[in-house]
C-alpha cells in the first residue's frame, strides 16, 4: 500500500480492503435484470461522495476496463462476481475486446454502478511504456465513454483478412499463464480457422502458471478433452462455481479457432513438468535440450522454431506459402475486422 499510495497516505488515512465474502461488510442494493441479487461494499455505499478511479484499456470479457468496473466487479459480493464471470455471460460472442453494445458483462456492471450511484469518475489511458496518454474525469458514463473512444483510436487495428500464422506476445501483463490469456484471446480475430497462434510470454511470476486453483482447473480442461468437455463440467448443476474457472474457459476461445495443435505457447519459465497442463503445444517442444538455452535465448529459439514448424505444417498440406501476421503490441493492440 505504501508503494501504491505513498507513506503519508497510508499513515494519515484509513484504507479499506474490500472483501467480497464478508457479508457483514456488504449491503444489498439491487436485483439486476438478469436476476442477480447484488450486494456492494457498505463503506462505499454509505459515503457522501463516491469517486471511482481506473485504467481504460481493452478487456477480453467486458469490452473495456475502467468506468463501471470500479463498482462491479470491484466492490460487489462473491455471487455477483461469479455471475459476471459465468458461462452465461462469457459464452456470448459480444463479451469480447472493445465491444460494449450487447456485451452482457458490460450491461450487468453498468446496471449495478447506476444503481449504487457514482458522483465522480477519474480514469486514465496509458501507452505501451505505462505513461499516461489521457486523464478523463467527470460523469461515470460520459467521461468513461470519452476515454473509450480515445483509447480505441490507437488500440484498434483494422484487419481486412485472417492470417494462417499469427505471432504475438503477452506484454507486461503476462507475468503468468493465467494473465497471458488476454494475449491469446486478442489474437483470435486475426487468425484463420485451423491456423496457428504462436504466443511468447515472459512468465516471470514466482508461480509462472498461476494459483493452485488455476493449475487444477487447467488440468481438468485437459482431462476433459478441451473446451467443450470443460464447459459441460462447469455447466453441470452439481458443479460449484470455482474461482479462476473462467480463465481456462477463455483459453477455449483460442483452441476453438485454431485447435489444440494450433496454439504454441512459448515461455522459458514454465517447468518441463508442467508443460502437459497447458492448452496447445509447449514451446519447449521446439528446443533441443542439449543446447542448454535459458531465459531470453530460450524464448527466441522457441519462437523461431515454432514459426518454422508452422510454416512446414502448411507445406505438408500442399498449400501455398502461409500468410503471417505479427501483433507487435501483443494484447494491447486489438485486431478488428473491416
Amino acid at each position: 500500500k505504501a508503494e501504491m499510495f505513498g507513506e503519508s497516505v497510508v499513515r494519515d488515512y484509513r484504507i479499506v480492503d474490500h472483501d467480497c465474502e464478508d457479508l457483514g461488510s456488504l449491503v444489498h442494493v439491487a436485483r439486476t435484470a438478469t436476476g442477480t441479487e447484488v450486494y456492494v461494499n457498505a463503506v462505499f455505499h454509505g459515503a457522501d461522495v463516491k469517486i471511482v478511479t481506473g485504467l481504460v484499456e481493452s478487456h477480453f470479457m467486458a469490452g473495456v476496463s475502467g468506468g463501471r468496473k470500479g463498482v462491479c466487479p470491484a466492490l460487489v459480493d462473491k455471487r455477483t462476481i461469479e455471475k459476471f464471470h459465468s458461462p452465461a455471460f462469457l459464452e456470448s460472442p459480444l463479451a469480447d475486446n472493445l465491444i460494449l453494445d450487447g456485451n452482457p458483462c458490460h450491461a450487468e456492471a453498468l446496471e449495478v454502478a447506476r444503481t449504487v450511484g457514482v458522483d465522480f469518475l477519474v480514469n486514465v489511458t496509458l501507452d505501451r511504456d505505462m505513461r499516461p496518454t489521457g486523464v478523463f474525469a467527470g460523469h461515470l458514463e460520459e467521461a468513461h465513454l470519452r476515454a473509450v473512444r480515445f483509447m480505441k483510436g490507437y488500440t484498434a487495428i483494422p484487419v481486412g483478412r485472417e492470417y494462417d500464422i499469427v505471432l504475438t506476445h503477452a506484454g507486461y501483463a503476462g507475468r503468468n499463464h493465467y494473465q497471458s490469456a488476454k494475449a491469446g484471446c486478442t489474437a483470435v480475430p486475426a487468425a484463420r480457422k485451423g491456423g496457428t497462434i504462436i504466443l511468447a510470454a515472459d512468465n516471470r511470476d514466482p508461480e509462472p502458471i498461476g494459483s493452485p486453483e488455476y493449475r487444477r482447473l487447467l488440468g481438468l480442461f485437459k482431462e476433459r478433452g478441451g473446451i467443450e468437455g470443460y464447459l459441460e463440467m462447469i455447466l453441470d448443476p452439481g458443479w460449484t462455481f470455482t474461482k479462476d474457472q473462467w480463465e481456462p474457459e477463455v483459453w477455449g476461445r483460442v483452441t476453438r479457432k485454431v485447435g489444440d495443435a494450433g496454439l504454441i505457447y512459448c515461455s522459458p519459465q514454465i517447468p518441463a513438468a508442467d508443460d502437459a497442463l497447458l492448452p496447445g503445444l509447449p514451446g519447449r517442444f521446439f528446443l533441443d535440450p542439449e543446447d542448454g538455452l535459458i531465459g531470453r535465448e530460450a524464448a527466441q529459439a522457441m519462437v523461431q522454431n515454432a514459426l518454422l514448424f508452422a510454416v512446414h505444417r502448411w507445406a505438408e498440406r500442399g498449400e501455398a506459402s502461409p500468410s503471417v501476421a505479427f501483433l507487435r503490441e501483443g494484447p494491447y493492440g486489438v485486431p478488428v475486422a473491416i
